[in-house]
């Protein structure tokens, strides 16, 4: 039998007729008949899937007060207008089918006993429960999150950058590295990064749930699956916590766009008819369309949501089965570890999101690393990352050669692991090849990242480069080429997009095009190319088809199945990294 659906007059349910073989539910709002199409109905902006499995029904009726009426109540909320919702399609008398099933309950709360409480050493000291996530949130075994102590922290742009990036610093000479294991030149590390305080208590807020009550030991109970733990076992689970604590470490709700189950649990919840017709079309048939709008034209989070549709009481258990794991941030080494004696170096650029209604709000990961940087720039020093080394089998790890000619070309933060690179290739004096950088960036005296430490990559005080500013004030000018033939390399290019003929990796690529085919033809040359868009790794294939067809007077065919040959795992020269 289905769950209640609440109108103002009565509630009733309504099981599903026994001779349909349907599995859709069917909500019937008495509201002008529309004679829109189905074409009307469907998906276009967005990968999500039709509910095929819905199979709950319920009756809705309100003829108290018109729809239109009760909608333009709602839009007197701030939050709601941002969310320019198409409502076109709710009209009286419209039926509302395929609303998915409630999502089950599968996370509950009780009391700790005495014992339990006594055992609980870890909330028995905030500072620590302050810095570090509690001992269930913890990768694959053999690893576990680690407090590394950062050492230094600097800001790499200038201001009024594009975006802003920061270089981080810190101790891992105490980590416990599994035996045989080591920090590898182009590898990543795991940071498990919390949702940022303010956003965990405008949540409970809305949630209505008291400090007192948020910060209360509680024994979690779960049904089955790994959550809280990330990558344990898939069993049920009890574990002493705190809601608080559950919210900030274990819970996603930043950084995705809600998905059906979410919104169609909040209709459940919500007190006010009209918000959960609204929130019940969204998830139908019906309101597909309108659905794909709301996930693609809008920073949806659920704290808009609930601020939106301010009638929701909803349970945090129930809310709890519902939301993803926050999972770790991955960031990519930006130094050789061999040369730095425990010390890993990384740089992280900080996302900045548009919220709905105006503002911003950041990353889970680069905005906790962000408000780190601020710290350590007003004076605090006892600072630490809670991060564990992983795998270390990324692409540039297991693909990296220290011989040979090798081509870098990245956008952005995606240069810094390339810096790391630069050093081992120095380091070794007898090294055959060159290196050359293509390195991408929208103004080079704003946004150059890791400046006159590519000739001297350990010492980043000297620079045997121009400082950006010294050059001249020409926007013709697109291409900075650094290099100290002294020390046989590296040539490193600085790529503006910001000039007049916005000139971009892939444009320079195709200007020394000549090198770069003799870099792909050496027996040991190889490219790697790092950055975060889909356009720079499509604009760089596009590049490297064209220099095959020029400098190896190859068909369009023949370049595409040659691109296609380097990145064989047997033959590999051309080595990706896009996130």
């Amino acid at each position: 039998m289905a769950p209640s659906v609440i109108s103002p007059k009565h509630q009733h349910l309504s099981p599903n007729p026994p001779s349909s073989s349907s599995s859709s539910t069917t909500t019937a709002i008495n509201l002008p008949h529309s004679s829109s199409s189905a074409a009307e109905l469907g998906c276009v902006n967005c990968r999500c899937s039709s509910n095929k499995d819905a199979n709950e029904s319920a009756h809705l009726d309100d003829p108290s007060q018109d729809l239109a009426d009760s909608i333009s109540n709602l839009v007197l909320n701030p939050q709601f207008n941002s969310l320019n919702l198409d409502l076109h399609l709710l009209h009286d008398n419209i039926t509302i089918d395929r609303i998915p099933k409630l999502p089950a309950r599968n996370v509950s709360f009780a009391p700790l006993t005495p014992e339990a409480k006594a055992a609980d050493s870890f909330h028995s000291s905030p500072l620590i429960s302050e810095k570090m996530p509690p001992s269930f949130v913890q990768p694959h075994p053999p690893f576990h999150v680690f407090p590394s102590p950062v050492i230094n922290i600097r800001e790499l742009t200038k201001p009024n950058a594009y975006k802003r990036v920061f270089h981080f610093e810190i101790d891992v000479s105490h980590y416990p590295l599994p035996e045989g294991e080591e920090w590898m030149v182009g590898g990543s590390f795991g940071l498990m990064a919390p949702n940022d305080d303010a956003v965990v208590n405008h949540l409970l807020h809305l949630l209505q749930i008291p400090d007192d009550v948020a910060d209360a030991p509680i024994l979690l109970k779960t049904n089955g699956g790994r959550w809280p733990t990330i990558w344990a076992e898939d069993v049920p689970r009890e574990l002493p916590t705190t809601r608080r604590e559950l919210l900030k470490w274990s819970s996603d709700f930043m950084s995705a766009p809600p998905k059906k189950q979410l919104i169609r649990l909040l209709a459940e919840y919500a007190q006010n008819p009209t918000e959960k017709k609204i929130l019940l079309f969204l998830v139908s048939r019906l309101g597909q369309r309108a659905f794909c709008d709301l996930r693609v034209n809008n920073n949806v989070t659920l704290l808009t949501l609930l601020e939106a549709f301010p009638s929701i009481r909803l349970p945090l258990d129930h809310l709890l089965s519902v939301l993803p794991q926050l999972m770790p941030r991955w960031y990519s080494l930006s130094n050789d570890p061999a040369q730095h004696n425990g010390v890993l170096e990384f740089a992280v650029a900080l996302v900045e999101i548009e919220k709905v209604g105006g503002g911003v709000h950041y990353g889970i990961g680069s905005g906790f690393l962000y408000q780190l940087a601020k710290q350590w720039m007003d004076g605090k020093r006892d600072l630490v990352l809670p991060m564990f080394r992983g795998l270390h089998r990324n692409a540039f790890v297991t693909h990296f050669t220290s011989d040979g000619p090798m081509c870098l070309i990245g956008t952005g933060v995606g240069i810094a692991p390339f810096r790391g690179f630069v050093q081992r290739r120095l380091m070794n004096a007898s090294c055959a090849g060159k290196v050359w950088i293509f390195h991408g960036c929208r103004d080079s005296e704003l946004d150059e990242l890791y400046h006159g430490e590519w000739e001297n990559p350990s010492d980043n005080s000297r620079s045997n480069s121009p400082r950006p500013q010294d050059k001249q004030n020409n926007t013709e000018v697109d291409t900075l080429e650094f290099h100290n033939d002294a020390r046989e390399g590296p040539h490193h290019m600085v790529v503006e997009s910001r000039s007049r003929r916005k000139v971009y990796v892939q444009d320079e690529l195709r200007m020394k095009g000549d090198i770069v085919w003799n870099v792909l033809n050496h027996p040991n040359g190889k490219i790697y190319l790092c950055g975060g868009k889909q356009g720079l790794l499509r604009g760089v294939d596009e590049a490297l088809k064209d220099i095959c067809m020029k400098y190896g007077n190859l068909s369009q065919n023949e370049a595409a199945n040659q691109l296609a040959a380097w990145q064989n795992p047997l033959s590999l020269k051309y080595i990706k990294e896009i996130w």
